[in-house]
């Protein structure tokens, strides 16, 4: 019974502050999306250039970084991290604070200009473990609250998929993460040091490990606990919902405009739903965990007198634009409602021409691109093609003797059981080693080289080559290019890299040569590679970096896509190729996408609260 009444209490004492945490959510929105961003952004882009460079990607950052202007950029992010903290967190702390202690509600400007004030005790050690708390740990463990631009932070899919598939690793990654989720939960209350105890961050860090320590079976009891009410109440609604839906969709005639509409208007509705749930989610956590500090200084010794400390700001004796904005909320939500209308008829008339899939979307086999058959090898590649790829994309090395072979690892250990180089080796040798080694049926499957591949799908398919390894140099590029002229396949294949010093050498002797720059994380525009393609890993292929590339004349293929909700997303992005490690179940997506009727889509579209519009570039 003491968690309902202290999870009844924390709800009533938010909504009677809840218009005030509301409106500096859209403030501190506005704020940041208008002013500090662009500001931020446009800063990174002048460093970027005045060191040279119009865009950076993950084989430069660290190099990037040792320089002047790597450095600047770096002392910008800190600046600009701790604003967002400043701004963010401790505001939201700030007015939590006097909504329990029904203090007056004050200015905005008044309650970031205290906070910005605080900015010289970030001068200090324990902002560098607050940064990683923020950026790394409550990401990936969900322990605690971090900034908006956090949020989205997660391992690259290509990394936690190694991780998963290797018992080792993820023993390590498991406990990593509950060591983690053990440290996240000591520093909840470093923020409310901070801003209500005034203190700098690492003595903040101290005095949260001291609190949460001595209080830590009542923290967990209520702030598991309420977590668990949180989610059980969000569920109870989402269920209702989701039959309100239901029972709509199969008594609505959805082959007619006017049906198809109505359940846009309904989409729009959740969608407006979920933003406004996720704006006050926000300061719902900040708020309970301001009530718990206060509750827990009371009753911990040396933090006393905390336990009635409040922030002293001066009253607010004049309304800001937000408070403008909440005084016509009612013109607001008509002429949201009308928009959410008008908005719904043109995508109810055209359903089909916007919900299609793109047909034009190239299917890549990576590394061949079949599971259950070695990768990288001939019976891979030929299956692939079987199964409808457009293109295999396939790993080059150079060997001992000079001849091109092809394997992704550095040696032949988990392919062939052999710790060797391609270097080490003559291609005789190589071709020695079984890659059957982990694959029965395959027994006696053989190394291919760079020229059986080419000879397997020169007239079937396109042929993606990586430059691999150490041996990838100019000499590959020369020798690989000399190659494909000689077999005549120059205009279906792709010369792909990490390297981007190769890209420019491609670029620059060899324009008639398809070139295709692979990476994972890039700083700028990425339009400004020199590659003809741009080959992005699918969580950097975000809508900006796609619409940036595209905006080049440039072709964006994102990789390695495997699993059903990424090919769906994908399938419905304008992006040249998919890269994928299962080139049928790809294909499948293609054609249950292509055979789905309106109903499945538009169900499909509630259950998965897509935000994105194929085909208009628009998200939601």
């Amino acid at each position: 019974m003491k968690l309902f009444k202290h999870y009844y209490n924390v709800v009533k004492v938010f909504l009677r502050g809840g218009s005030h945490f509301i409106k500096y959510q859209i403030f501190t929105k506005m704020l940041e999306g208008a002013l500090l961003l662009p500001f931020f952004y446009w800063a990174v882009q002048r460093l970027l250039i005045f060191g040279g460079f119009k865009v950076i990607s993950n084989g430069d950052i660290l190099s990037f970084i040792r320089t002047p202007y790597g450095a600047g950029i770096l002392l910008l992010g800190f600046v600009f991290l701790s604003l967002a903290i400043l701004i963010e967190i401790a505001g939201t702390i700030t007015i939590s604070s006097l909504v329990i202690h029904k203090g007056p509600e004050v200015s905005f400007y008044e309650i970031i200009k205290t906070n910005i004030k605080k900015m010289p005790k970030f001068l200090d050690i324990g902002t560098v473990i607050l940064l990683l708390y923020l950026a790394v740990f409550i990401p990936l463990t969900g322990a605690g609250i971090t900034l908006n631009f956090f949020q989205n932070i997660r391992i690259p899919k290509f990394i936690s998929s190694e991780i998963f598939a290797n018992p080792k690793y993820l023993a390590l990654y498991v406990l990593m993460l509950l060591l983690m989720v053990g440290f996240s939960i000591f520093l909840l209350f470093t923020f409310h040091f901070l801003v209500i105890g005034d203190e700098r961050p690492f003595q903040s860090i101290k005095y949260s490990f001291r609190m949460v320590k001595e209080n830590f079976s009542d923290l967990m009891k209520y702030f598991i606990g309420t977590a668990l009410i949180n989610i059980f109440l969000i569920s109870v609604i989402v269920v209702c919902w989701l039959f309100f839906i239901l029972y709509i969709i199969e008594n609505v005639q959805i082959q007619g405009a006017m049906g198809r509409i109505a359940l846009i208007v309904l989409w729009f509705i959740q969608i407006l739903g979920i933003q406004f749930a996720s704006i006050l989610f926000f300061p719902f956590e900040v708020h309970h965990l301001t009530m718990l500090f206060y509750q827990f200084a009371e009753r911990t010794p040396g933090f006393y007198h905390l336990a009635e400390k409040r922030a002293k700001l001066i009253t607010k004796t004049r309304e800001h634009f937000v408070d403008h904005l909440f005084d016509r909320k009612r013109m607001i939500i008509i002429v949201g409602v009308l928009g959410i209308f008008l908005a719904a008829i043109p995508i109810g008339i055209f359903f089909r021409e916007l919900f299609y899939p793109q047909a034009a979307v190239k299917v890549i086999g990576h590394r061949g691109g079949v599971i259950g058959i070695p990768e990288n090898s001939i019976s891979a590649i030929t299956e692939a093609v079987k199964q409808g790829a457009d293109a295999v994309e396939i790993d080059v090395q150079r060997t001992k003797d000079g001849e091109y072979i092809l394997n992704h690892d550095n040696t032949f250990s988990r392919m062939a059981g052999v710790r060797k180089t391609s270097q080490e080796m003559t291609v005789k040798e190589i071709k020695e080693l079984d890659l059957g080694y982990q694959y029965p049926k395959f027994k006696g499957e053989r190394v291919a080289t760079l020229e059986e591949a080419i000879d397997s799908v020169k007239g079937k398919a396109g042929l993606y080559i990586e430059l691999k390894g150490s041996t990838a140099d100019k000499q590959m590029v020369d020798d690989v290019v000399k190659m494909v002229k000689e077999k005549g396949v120059k205009d279906s294949i792709v010369l792909m890299t990490l390297d981007y010093n190769l890209i420019k050498y491609i670029e620059e002797k060899y324009s008639e040569i398809e070139s295709g720059f692979v990476y994972f994380f890039a700083v700028g525009d990425p339009g400004n590679f020199a590659a003809d393609q741009l080959l992005l890993e699918e969580d950097a292929a975000t809508r900006d970096a796609l619409d940036k590339i595209l905006g080049a004349g440039k072709k964006p293929i994102v990789w390695t896509v495997n699993d059903e909700e990424s090919m769906d997303k994908f399938l419905g992005e304008e992006v040249h190729g998919i890269v994928s490690d299962n080139v049928e179940s790809l294909e499948g997506r293609i054609q249950a996408i292509n055979e789905k009727s309106d109903q499945d889509i538009i169900l499909n579209l509630f259950l998965k609260g897509s935000f994105t519009l194929p085909f208009l570039n628009l998200r939601l």
